[in-house]
């Protein structure tokens, strides 16, 4: 009997011990290189936005952050690498709106967005701009509505794909960008790349950056952009 109640206190004390070790180890986060998924080809708009802060964090953090170009499938080979990822807090998804708010709405994705993944901060808004080319007869909104309507079937357009967000636009919308992590990745770790964000986008040079490719800042915290995301559905359905 002595002998039992010997090993229930050591698995007691065992047990108590390891609580402590693992707010630790959160707390010493990050430990060793993190890997960026970046669903998207290099040069692309969420590629920059997600390349730029990562790398201001990482100066910040005395850690590199990794990009890894995962492309295909309108972002959704990249987005769903993520989500089944190991929820450790070093494997980050540079998210926009193609994967993770339109393509769901438009057709099956190996992920849910709902289930899958924990929003961390959004970095921003790349807006969207209509070009022709410059022999274009069209110099205006209208003037080029007017044309297409009169001789449909005639002119093409280019967008980044089906399910795509530019695939989906006619009005006053912009795409987001910004970091979410695997499911059941811990809170501490969540806020602590939150706040490392919105540090970074306080940064003249990140701003300045961010201006040159077209990307207009605007920080949310992971409150702020849980609940963007929902009415964004919303706003796309």
């Amino acid at each position: 009997m002595d002998r039992r109640l010997l090993l229930l206190g050591a698995t007691g004390l065992t047990a108590g011990l390891a609580a402590p070790a693992i707010v630790q180890a959160q707390g010493a986060y990050p430990t060793r290189p993190l890997r960026m998924i970046v669903p998207w080809p290099p040069g692309q708009a969420t590629d920059l936005m997600a390349r730029v802060t990562a790398s201001k964090i990482a100066e910040s953090w005395g850690q590199p952050i990794v990009p890894e170009n995962r492309a295909g499938a309108g972002g959704m080979i990249g987005t769903d690498l993520v989500a089944k990822a190991a929820p450790d807090g070093y494997t980050i998804l540079a998210a926009s709106t193609g994967p993770f708010t339109t393509a769901p709405l438009v057709q099956r994705t190996p992920y849910d967005v709902t289930k899958d993944f924990a929003p961390v901060a959004q970095i921003g808004i790349s807006p969207y701009v209509l070009i022709v080319r410059k022999d274009f007869p069209a110099q205006t909104a209208a003037e080029f509505l007017a044309r297409v309507r009169a001789e449909p079937g005639k002119y093409t357009y280019a967008t980044s794909g089906t399910g795509a967000a530019a695939h989906l636009i006619n009005y006053d919308a912009g795409a987001f960008g910004g970091y979410m992590v695997p499911a059941a990745t811990p809170s501490p770790i969540i806020e602590r790349l939150a706040a490392e964000t919105q540090k970074a986008l306080a940064s003249n040079d990140v701003r300045a950056r961010l201006a040159q490719i077209g990307f207009q800042p605007q920080f949310r915290n992971t409150a702020d952009f849980t609940t963007f995301l929902a009415r964004h559905r919303e706003e796309f359905r």
